[in-house]
């Protein structure tokens, strides 16, 4: 059923000029943080922001393929190292605080991974880059989603999901409705 609505083959997936970047098996700059999240984990036994940070800024100094343009503009701060969150702040109010672009959810899903203070953790680790109250509360919602189907073996009600996400931003509700709906 999921190959009737969706990609089957490679050969699918339209080459616009954001895609040609990448090779056949290539993955993206989600994926990049991501492992640089993992690798924080994996050295200090816990989900250490600041390591985080270290990790985002290294990888950042390499070729970055595929970066966003906030994410780009916070990392390429010169001192972001020294306070993450208020790069990130600042390049969300310059922009007019109107920027709630998603680069953060798809990174931090393998905080659902680490069972401990996942909502915090997730929101910690957005907020490295992403200071739009939308984009924590969207981490959040998904690392919770994958931490209790992994660990929990069951699913969020929907309830669950619109009270984090009003916890965060009520503009959530409506994507979490269309999502519910199949429209989104």
């Amino acid at each position: 059923y999921p190959y009737e609505c969706g990609l089957s083959e490679y050969s699918q997936i339209v080459q616009d000029s954001h895609r040609r970047m990448w090779d056949r098996g290539d993955w993206t700059d989600d994926t990049d943080m991501m492992l640089c999240i993992a690798r924080a984990i994996i050295s200090d036994h816990c989900i250490n922001p600041t390591t985080v940070a270290h990790n985002f800024k290294k990888w950042f100094t390499g070729i970055p393929m595929g970066i966003g343009q906030l994410t780009y503009t916070v990392l390429g701060l010169s001192d972001y190292e020294e306070a993450p969150e208020k790069a990130a702040e600042a390049v969300w109010r310059f922009y007019g605080s109107k920027n709630a672009a998603n680069g953060g959810v798809m990174r931090t899903s393998v905080i659902g991974l680490w069972n401990e203070n996942v909502a915090e953790n997730a929101e910690r680790v957005c907020r490295l880059t992403h200071a739009d109250p939308r984009c924590s509360g969207s981490c959040v919602i998904i690392s919770e989603i994958i931490n209790r189907l992994v660990w929990g073996k069951e699913e969020l009600a929907f309830e669950q999901l619109l009270e984090i996400g009003d916890r965060y931003d009520e503009r959530i509700r409506p994507y979490l409705e269309l999502a519910r709906q199949g429209t989104l």
